[in-house]
């Protein structure tokens, strides 16, 4: 089965434009916005509604009620949050990835990894998929309102340099393939 990992970039749309997704296992994260008509058969977000307070940011949370109620698989890669997550979005989640997962990921991204190269992990981790492509990664080149502040980007827990050289190392290795 192939998986299609999107990320929130606005390049998604323009990526995604004529592509055959019905041959695709599509994979969300967040509050993801674009294009609204996108499947999502499986879709996994941050459960912790104080995280952005405990960083000083002030920008509202994505309101993902709707997304937790309408896909077909709930995963959660922050495996060490369970119990927010059932209480937050009202289920089970499908697949957790392991903390081993993230530790290795962890350490080959050499900072803490940005959700969407967490759910790159995430298909990695199962055997149901034997082919991983993406689509809308930018790695916040080209500013949105979700992690900008006055036009720059600001998120004290990920750096964006080290997210984009292992995910450029994946597709350079044939793990991950570019739509």
């Amino acid at each position: 089965m192939k998986a299609l990992v999107c990320g929130n970039a606005p390049c998604l749309t323009n990526e995604l434009k004529g592509k055959e997704l019905h041959e695709y296992f599509t994979v969300r994260m967040n509050g993801h916005t674009e294009p609204p008509c996108l499947p999502c058969d499986a879709w996994s977000s941050w459960p912790d509604p104080t995280h952005r307070l405990k960083h000083n940011r002030h920008e509202p949370m994505y309101d993902v009620s709707e997304y937790a109620k309408n896909c077909e698989e709930l995963w959660l890669v922050h495996p060490g949050v369970i119990p927010l997550a059932v209480n937050k979005f009202k289920r089970i989640p499908d697949f957790i990835l392991s903390k081993q997962g993230v530790v290795e990921l962890t350490k080959e991204v050499g900072s803490p990894p940005n959700m969407g190269m967490l759910m790159i992990k995430a298909c990695m981790e199962q055997e149901r998929f034997d082919e991983i492509f993406v689509a809308g990664f930018d790695f916040y080149e080209s500013p949105n309102d979700y992690y900008f502040v006055e036009g720059k980007f600001d998120h004290p827990a990920h750096n964006q340099a080290d997210n984009k050289r292992w995910f450029l190392e994946q597709v350079g290795k044939g793990i991950i393939e570019p739509l």
